[in-house]
């Protein structure tokens, strides 16, 4: 017969001590009944394997590691403040810096591992249209500034005096 661990007398079929409850000792288990081999027959395979009876551990199990969370990879600063202001202009100055901020963005977005590009773009197309806007603004104050009234024509008469309207 063979010992649990606490010196208790088990059965061949037992896998656990009646008494206290221990567990057969590893590689000490063999069918009983007609399942049962002869003792020499054992230790004859045993042998022939290379194994030696009790020899078998568990593999080691390491600490416990909790699992890393995902966080997904947030959208740049620079994109979003180059979109805003693309959008809003502020008297033009916006339009330059929304054109330099994308700019920005862009390289950035490039060497990170962030979202934007979409934004990024869409600032520096806003901001290009401003500037864009900006110079026809200017080239159409300019004109009006300096050059004739649209839509109204002066002739020179050889009297040297133009007739007035309605006279």
């Amino acid at each position: 017969m063979t010992v649990c661990p606490n010196g208790h007398q088990l059965a061949a079929a037992d896998h656990y001590c009646r008494s206290c409850g221990a567990a057969r000792p590893a590689g000490d288990y063999e069918p009983a009944g007609e399942f049962a081999r002869p003792a020499a027959e054992r230790a004859a395979d045993s042998q022939q394997a290379g194994y030696q009876a009790g020899a078998y551990r568990a593999p080691a199990i390491g600490p416990y590691v909790p699992a890393q969370r995902f966080h997904p990879p947030g959208t740049n600063t620079l994109a979003i403040v180059s979109l805003v202001l693309g959008l809003v202009w502020f008297y033009w100055i916006g339009s330059v810096l929304a054109v330099v901020l994308g700019i920005m963005s862009l390289r950035q977005l490039s060497e990170r591992d962030e979202q934007g590009r979409g934004l990024a773009i869409a600032g520096i197309v806003l901001g290009a249209g401003g500037l864009v806007a900006l110079v026809f603004f200017g080239l159409f104050a300019f004109a009006m500034a300096h050059g004739q009234p649209v839509g109204h024509y002066q002739y020179q008469y050889q009297g040297g005096v133009a007739p007035q309207p309605g006279g």
